[in-house]
């Protein structure tokens, strides 16, 4: 008898869990195990269906692989003795249901986790039309849910899933379209790693139990890091603050946002900037650091992003607070232009330092107390640029290229051209660091304080 209509009314919460969700697979459909909930299974290893096995820097680096990997479902890792955090990674074509945890044998050393399944929750009714008999279900435990076919249509919510409901008393499937899912994207938070001062972090601690455990290393404090699979990510780079005095508040950082499309194995070189360090009674706050990213174009890095830090806070009555990182490229209050550090200008003998650009370095004021005019030099308290490495001036400026207060004279910030400073014992002012944006990037609506930090979620995957 011709079967009629089959209509199903039904509601699916999904969530994903672990550090990795559903958003960037793509597999074809022989795999063995659409139905189930989330599987992640300690002190267990799976031994078939191994597409290769290496050595990694943690589990979730082998996570990343399997992410990047065409057929790779599901992922074994065995650690290695002790607490290196090292260990073998073994990438699966296939996966196992819920009721098949004997497939997998027991190993203290490893866990074995698969990303296709899913924690399903019924909040509606299954209604099928069969042969006249109506059947409805309300408990997930009466039906099998199966996925078929999944299509990222952009954003972090908006999927649809092709399906289909296994009702056993009647011995059918029932195909339905659109399941409504919450899925949380991929998303990388690069930190200070909790440096402070004028040299960037020496450690990369912090990142550990966080998707970017094993897969972050420093030169100099700049951290390199190679982006595991082809998409268009969210980015946001923001500048550090200055540092304040006793009596007056330091800038804010800038902040830039927006999409750029990034290539599986391509190397970025990120700075995070470090905010300027605090003044006191008679010192005035430093200037805060730029935040940079650059990305690898064959032997060249290519800046993709810059976000400004702002300027220190003087200390005496007079004095202004810092200026905010600057969203254009020139630095503020005797700031840089075009890539090059600021400058100091002022009515009086100082060694403030102005903040380091992309290109150049910040200068200090050679003071000629015959004409009461400043003229540019080198010091200690300005800070270097992001191609010179990056670290803050002398005393208390921020790793970024903030510029260090003298005295009661606060430093400029870093950025992509450096901000500058004016010194005067009525008004000085710390100058905010300039910004740079290309392509998809653009001026957030907001600022930063505190520590920079560069933000990357994963919007929609590209074909590698």
């Amino acid at each position: 008898m011709a079967l009629s209509k089959i209509v199903i009314a039904i509601t699916i919460l999904v969530i994903l869990g672990n550090c990795h969700q559903l958003l960037c697979w793509n597999r074809g459909g022989n795999a063995r195990f659409f139905d189930g909930s989330l599987l992640v299974q300690p002190n267990s290893a799976m031994q078939m269906d191994i597409i290769k096995s290496f050595r990694t820097l943690g589990a979730i680096q082998c996570g990343h692989a399997c992410l990047s990997e065409g057929n790779c479902v599901a992922q074994t890792f065995c650690g290695d003795h002790g607490n290196s955090g090292n260990g073998m990674c073994f990438l699966h074509k296939n996966g196992i249901r819920e009721e098949e945890k004997n497939l997998l044998v027991r190993d203290d050393k490893c866990t074995y986790q698969q990303y296709f399944n899913f924690n399903v929750s019924i909040l509606g009714l299954v209604i099928c039309e069969l042969e006249s008999v109506c059947v409805t279900l309300v408990r997930s435990g009466h039906l099998r849910f199966r996925v078929l076919k999944i299509a990222v249509t952009g954003g972090d919510v908006s999927t649809s899933l092709t399906c289909e409901v296994y009702i056993p008393r009647a011995r059918h499937f029932c195909s339905f379209i659109r399941c409504s899912i919450s899925l949380s994207a991929i998303s990388y938070h690069f930190s200070a790693l909790g440096a402070q001062g004028n040299a960037g972090p020496a450690s990369t601690a912090d990142y550990t139990n966080t998707t970017l455990e094993g897969t972050v290393t420093l030169d100099k404090g700049i951290q390199i890091w190679t982006v595991p699979f082809s998409a268009s990510y969210y980015l946001i780079v923001a500048g550090a603050s200055g540092g304040r005095s006793n009596l007056k508040g330091g800038g804010s950082g800038a902040v830039i946002s927006g999409t750029m499309q990034l290539v599986k194995g391509t190397k970025l070189r990120i700075l995070v900037g470090q905010r300027g360090m605090k003044g006191g009674t008679q010192t005035a706050g430093g200037g805060g650091g730029g935040t940079f990213v650059t990305r690898s174009n064959g032997r060249v890095n290519v800046l993709v992003a810059a976000a400004g830090g702002g300027g220190g806070g003087g200390s005496y009555f007079t004095s202004k607070d810092g200026d905010t990182g600057q969203v254009s490229e020139s630095g503020s209050v005797n700031g840089g232009v075009k890539g090059l550090g600021g400058k100091v200008n002022g009515t009086e003998t100082n060694y403030a330092g102005a903040g380091g650009g992309y290109a150049g370095n910040g200068t200090c004021c050679a003071f000629d107390n015959s004409r009461y005019t400043c003229a540019s030099c080198t010091c200690d308290q300005a800070g270097l640029s992001f191609l010179s490495g990056g670290l803050g001036g002398t005393t208390n400026g921020g790793f970024g290229g903030g510029g260090a207060a003298y005295n009661h004279f606060p430093g400029g910030g870093g950025g992509f051209s450096g901000g500058g400073v004016f010194v005067s014992s009525r008004n000085s002012k710390g100058g905010g660091g300039g910004s740079y944006y290309t392509g998809g990037m653009k001026p957030a609506n907001d600022t930063n304080d505190g520590d920079g930090y560069v933000f990357m979620k994963v919007q929609t995957c590209l074909k590698n």
